[in-house]
């Protein structure tokens, strides 16, 4: 897939109950993660307005990990991307961050310990934290070379009882 372009699935491609699916390649740069929220911002995703903002602070604080630290720094960016896939079922919007880079399972990544005082704070290193408590379901899985991160937000429902 071609870095900024975007593509369309066929439905079910990732799961029977899709009913929309869409990807986008972007390069592993430091303007991914802004790039990669706002086309998620793009899309029609179901979310409510609270919702799609934790969904975007998610996938914003992901892409920027992986485009910290998935390669060693004398990597080429360049020859790095960072595939985003987005699949909307009935009742929940799916988000997978897909890269190329060292291994690395955020779900069982061990989180620094929350500071006691302000002097025992450091800046940094709570992303994680973050997303393991807004969205509502995270997975890892390594294959064929691939680190995919895969997160889940409710679809609200709007009909009225």
């Amino acid at each position: 897939m071609e870095p900024g372009k975007t593509h369309t699935l066929e439905p079910g491609a990732r799961s029977a109950e899709a009913t929309s699916v869409s990807s986008r390649t972007f390069p592993a740069d430091r303007t991914a993660p802004r790039a990669a929220a706002a086309w998620l911002r793009s899309l029609e995703t179901g979310l409510s307005p609270t919702r799609l903002a934790d969904a975007e602070l998610c996938l914003d604080e992901l892409v920027t990990n992986v485009v910290r630290y998935a390669w060693t720094p004398a990597a080429d960016p360049d020859s790095h991307t960072v595939t985003i896939a987005v699949d909307r079922t009935p009742s929940e919007l799916e988000i997978t961050v897909q890269d190329d880079g060292r291994q690395f399972d955020p779900t069982a990544a061990v989180l620094p310990p929350i500071a006691r005082t302000l002097e025992e704070a450091t800046p940094g290193g709570r992303g994680l934290l973050l997303v393991r408590s807004i969205a509502t379901r995270l997975s890892y899985e390594r294959r064929d070379g691939l680190n995919r991160v895969t997160l889940a937000f409710p679809i609200e429902s709007t009909h009225e009882s």
